[in-house]
């Protein structure tokens, strides 16, 4: 297993976590990644322990992130994942991250199921959106802008940064408007999270054809089949109200008036009784007084449209217009022809109001237009695609033609394809105007449905089915082989040619054959000739130059074309996916005539590899050298869905059913059909509320609300807030008044390693046990044998007559304890006096407290002068509190004084038994304590075992072994200083009488914790109802008794908010709210949420404390 593993459990678990022997490594479970012994996970036993079983068992609520650690080294650790056990309410999201750009998200939202990197998430105010977030390496922010980092974190939000855990929000009333998901460490990693208010259209849903009785009138226009909800009343037939109720409020029953059946012309109704269309003009509108039914005579409803692939074959259908009617395209609503209202020539047809219209996608859309420069060799990238499917009521004279109430869904056998970018290509190479050609550029891939309009929003729905894709973008033609200068001559080779020729005869020069020359500073004398020797002999170099045919340049291998419709596959085209690009041609080099020498010029080079196309809605590959500007190397993926309002420039379109990898490919989130996202308008800044609480602790139960909360129901905790970064100070005080140890109020209790129980009267000798071996004898130094002392049963020991007495009981796991008065003499507190020494060793824990008898009998709490380790070595050379204290130390002042002593002797870890029963055999298991306080001034450690004294050891000013000086106190009280971090201590109760007890419980009762707020147990004995035993929680100053206080909870609502509202979960009756600032003392008696809403013209803001 690798080091430091993530460890992944359900609420509920049981982790048993066996530490083995990490003597210098303490193990701790926390709520921080952090060393040191802070911040532990309240509930876990044996934590920081360096040998032994650590357990936690998880709760209902735990959910989160927390982490294992050494408290010593801060590389030593992991994460644990405490995982919901119960289905979150709300919208479920999982995130994943398989690289540093993007999350990936699967799930559902408002709008349906959700699937995609980087998606849009769409909620309501109101909702609840849980984002379940896996992603090692990648911190979950939900922000109000977009950005890495930790800032401009949207408030409210639940689980921030986390890498794994659930992370949650519940936008409040005013906060529509558009945040980000955000990756805390890539900026790339991020999408939109938009939360639609009470007043935005609803997200879209599917609507069928609805019949309310009336007829269906059909007609075709182009590639749809329109249906009319009506014409109604037409002719001479009567015209009836309860008709009219049924076919514009689409009631059987119920009353119906005139003035709800008159004409609606507000643009932006989305469900309007009486529609605003051309066959309802002559109807009163609502702000006429003539209304009469004869007005309603070939009224209607509503339009359906279905797409019908008339004139072309194979259910397909090209470039669907959804804008007005041209004759051969377009959307003929009222079926007035190309001159009539629904035209392209008129502006104030149907597309223009608010009359419902819908549209069902059934058949394949498509578009294999080339655009702009989009064939292969162009040089340029295909722009400008006409889109498969689009809703542009402007065109085709750029009028302005707003849309309304149009409504789209994409069946699942319908499907949206935009065309695909073709691949670069030029079929051969050479220069262009005196200039090497370029790769030819990859073309752009078509969109597949653009939606470009004034108006209302255009919804959109798709089946799970559905197919809105948009086409891939072409690669890029491979590098074209090298070339120079301005043209293929240029690059030609020298032929040379080259030979030696000598004179014919003496005294004669060289002759070359015909075309060839004597190469300069060739001609050489090679002797004398001639009968008296007076001419020469010559030789020369001839030489003839040619030059070489042209090299074949190396051509770039072809883009392979992206993803979408094309003709290469198909007669009529069809769906294709990307190809690869394909590999480049081979160079040669120019030829030279046989009997020459090739030299100088240029071979050109290989072709490189074409670039890849893209898949379906994704960009092609470009290839090298990389190049800016237009034409640009690689097509551009076509996007699924864009189009912005020209008046706003943003999105007035929402997708709605199932939005997924599948449903949607290429960009449909930015809206911009060049990947923009438009303009986006002002934003108020929202109220900013700040909120704080105070520290507060009191006892309480570990069940509570039932989510992670704690209630009053009994004292099983010790809960403990904290206001600020840090800890929180108080002191506990127990007093009893109980002359029994049987049928007394309790044995003991232990709380944050405090322990509490009443002093027993009888305490022996350990040695003095007659089992002295393995335990004692072989585990004990010879302090320890000398001095320790355990608590004995007086009566056992004289019914037996044994003498000397000894303790016989192991009483393993319980906590007793003793009260040892002694004197600190008048006149040591001279600062020039050695002070004091307090020396123990225990077997195996112990706790150590000092105070004075006038602060006892001023109801002042003890102090604990140290403690002795559970499981310490009590050896020679072993585990020993050795503490020293200055002579004029407050807690050794002049006077009487009492040391309480607690002991706990602890039974062998699960499963390390040596002999079963081993707990309880004294062989095994002896317990004892000793200790002594030293006088420096008198006492010398070096005598502990001399024996010269008269009773055989030194006169201590304190001193175990004088057990004589234990006093038993019927009545008393001893107090524990306590410095906790936030959260729930478990509190260990022992032998409560069950008079305190509810039914098949241990700890104290409700009853029994009614007391300051819960702040104070009251505890019986088997006699009356007086309070033999009490548990108080008080001021952390020890100079007086004064009762924990209330907390507090402080607001203010800031500059930009108009109201401020509080409110506490559950009520809590001590909370009262007033004013946009102030502060209020609060004891709750269960975990309470004070939660403060602050509203403004910016929006809202939500701060809230939890006070356990």
């Amino acid at each position: 297993m690798a080091s430091n593993p993530t460890l992944t459990f359900k609420e509920g678990d049981r982790i048993n976590l066996n530490v083995d022997e990490a003597t210098g490594h303490p193990f701790y479970i926390k709520t921080t990644d952090t060393t040191g012994s802070g911040d532990q996970v309240s509930g876990v036993t044996n934590n920081g322990t360096v040998d032994g079983m650590v357990i936690w068992q998880t709760q209902g609520g735990d959910a989160g992130t927390y982490y294992y650690k050494c408290g010593n080294h801060a590389a030593m650790g992991g994460t644990i994942v405490i995982q919901s056990s119960a289905p979150l309410p709300g919208y479920n999201i999982d995130v994943t991250a398989a690289d540093n750009d993007d999350y990936t998200l699967q799930g559902k939202d408002s709008t349906g199921n959700i699937s995609g990197d980087d998606i849009d998430v769409t909620i309501y105010e109101g909702n609840r959106v849980n984002f379940l977030v896996d992603a090692a390496g990648h911190p979950f922010y939900i922000k109000s802008t977009a950005g890495s980092g930790t800032g401009n974190q949207v408030s409210g939000v639940t689980g921030q940064g986390l890498e794994s855990g659930t992370t949650y929000w519940i936008p409040p009333i005013g906060s529509a408007g558009t945040y980000y998901y955000q990756c805390g460490n890539h900026t790339a990693m991020s999408g939109k999270l938009i939360v639609l208010g009470s007043n935005t259209p609803g997200n879209p849903s599917y609507g069928g054809k609805t019949s309310n009785g009336g007829p269906l009138t059909m007609h075709t226009s182009a590639f749809l089949d329109i249906e009319k909800a009506g014409p109604y009343f037409t002719g001479s037939v009567p015209i009836k109200f309860s008709q009219m109720r049924s076919y514009f409020k689409e009631k059987t029953t119920g009353s119906v008036s005139a003035k709800e059946l008159r004409r609606n012309t507000n643009d932006l109704e989305r469900d309007p009784i009486v529609p605003d269309s051309t066959e309802n003009s002559a109807v009163a509108d609502t702000i006429s007084y003539n209304w009469k039914t004869s007005q309603f005579r070939g009224s209607i409803k509503r339009y359906y449209a279905t797409t019908n692939s008339s004139g072309t074959t194979s259910n397909t259908i090209p470039n669907l217009s959804l804008g007005r009617f041209s004759g051969d395209n377009g959307a003929d609503w009222s079926n007035g022809g190309t001159q009539g209202v629904d035209s392209i020539n008129k502006i104030d047809g149907n597309v223009a109001r608010n009359v419902q219209k819908h549209i069902y996608v059934t058949k394949v859309l498509y578009s294999g237009d080339m655009g702009t420069g989009g064939n292969y060799g162009s040089g340029q990238n295909g722009k400008d695609k006409v889109p498969a499917c689009r809703l542009i009521p402007s065109e085709p004279n750029n009028a302005a033609v707003p849309a309304h109430n149009v409504r789209m869904y994409v069946e699942n056998s319908g499907a949206i394809y935009g065309s695909a970018g073709l691949g670069g290509w030029h079929q051969s190479g050479g220069y262009t105007n005196g200039t090497p050609k370029k790769s030819d550029p990859g073309k752009d891939g078509g969109t597949a449905l653009k939606i470009i309009h004034t108006g209302s929003q255009t919804d959109i729905f798709l089946q799970e089915n559905a197919k809105v894709w948009g086409g891939g973008g072409g690669g890029e033609q491979g590098t074209m082989g090298e070339l120079i200068g301005s043209s293929m001559e240029d690059m030609k080779h020298d032929c040379i040619k080259s030979y030696n020729r000598d004179g014919a005869s003496c005294g004669v020069l060289p002759v070359c054959d015909a075309g060839d020359e004597i190469e300069d500073g060739t001609l050489q004398e090679t002797g004398p000739c001639g009968p008296d020797g007076g001419d020469q002999t010559y030789r020369a170099v001839c030489k003839n130059v040619t030059k070489s045919t042209a090299p074949v340049q190396g051509i770039g291998g072809k883009g392979g074309d992206g993803a979408g419709w094309a003709y290469t596959q198909f007669v009529g085209g069809g769906p294709t996916e990307e190809n690869d690009g394909a590999s480049g041609t081979i160079n040669e080099c120019g030829v030279c005539p046989p009997g020459t020498q090739l030299t100088g010029g240029n071979c050109s080079s290989v072709g490189g590899d074409g670039g890849d196309g893209g898949d379906w809605g994704k960009p092609g590959q470009a290839t090298q050298p990389l190049e800016t500007g237009e034409p640009y190397d690689a097509g551009k993926g076509g996007a699924a869905i864009c189009g912005l309002n020209p008046d706003t420039n943003q999105k007035n379109w929402v997708i709605g059913g199932t939005i997924s990898d599948n449903t949607l490919k290429g960009n449909y989130q930015t809206g911009g059909c060049d990947g923009s996202s438009g303009g986006q308008p002002p934003v108020e800044q929202p109220p900013n509320v700040t909120v704080t609480k105070s520290n507060y602790v009191r006892f309480g139960d570990d069940a509570g609300t039932g989510s992670g909360g704690y209630g009053s129901t009994g004292a099983e905790n010790l809960l403990v807030t904290s206001g600020a970064a840090g800890n929180t100070a108080f002191r506990i005080k127990y007093t009893w008044n109980d002359a029994r140890r049987l049928g007394a109020h309790m044995k003991y209790m232990e709380v944050a390693g405090r322990m509490f129980s009443f002093p027993s009267r009888t305490w022996y000798l350990s040695y003095n046990n007659p089992k002295k071996s393995p335990g004692m004898e072989n585990n004990w130094s010879q302090y320890m044998k000398t001095y320790a002392i355990f608590p004995g049963d007086s009566d056992y020991m004289d019914d037996e007559e044994i003498s000397p007495p000894f303790p016989h009981l192991t009483l393993a796991d319980e906590i007793w304890t003793l009260r040892y008065r002694f004197t600190v003499p008048s006149g040591t507190d001279n600062p020039v006096y050695p002070g004091f020494r307090l020396i123990a060793q225990a077997d195996n824990r112990a706790q150590f407290s000092v105070i004075s008898k006038q602060a006892l009998e001023a109801g002042q709490g003890s102090t604990l002068l140290g403690e002795i380790a559970e499981f310490s070595n009590p050896g020679e050379n072993g585990d020993v509190l050795d503490l020293s204290f200055v002579a004029t130390d407050p807690r050794f002042s002049p006077g009487e004084h009492y040391l309480d002593v607690t002991i706990k002797n602890s039974k062998f870890p699960a499963g390390q038994e040596p002999n079963p029963g081993a707990n309880d055999d004294w062989a095994y298991n002896p317990g004892g304590v000793a200790f002594v306080i030293l006088n420096l001034r008198y006492d010398d450690w070096d005598d502990r075992f001399d024996d010269d004294y008269e009773d055989g050891l030194p006169d201590y000013m304190v001193s175990s072994a004088w057990y004589n000086n234990i006093v038993y106190d019927e009545a008393g009280s001893m107090t524990h200083n306590f410095n906790l971090t936030p959260g729930a201590w478990p509190i260990t109760w022992t032998g409560v009488n069950p008079r305190n007890c509810d039914p098949g419980k241990t700890h104290p009762n409700a009853s029994r914790m009614a007391y300051r707020n819960g702040k104070e147990i009251q505890l019986w004995d088997d006699d009356r109802e007086d309070a033999n035993g009490r548990f108080e929680i008080l001021d952390p100053d020890n100079t007086q008794e004064i009762p924990y206080g209330d907390a507090t909870v402080t607001w203010n609502a800031g500059s930009n908010a108009t109201s401020l509202s509080g409110t506490s979960t559950p009520n809590d009756p001590t909370f009262q709210f007033t004013g946009l600032s102030g502060s209020d003392a609060v004891s709750p008696m269960a975990s309470t949420t004070y939660k403060f809403t602050g509203i403004g013209p910016g929006g809202t803001d939500i701060e809230q404390v939890t006070i356990l």
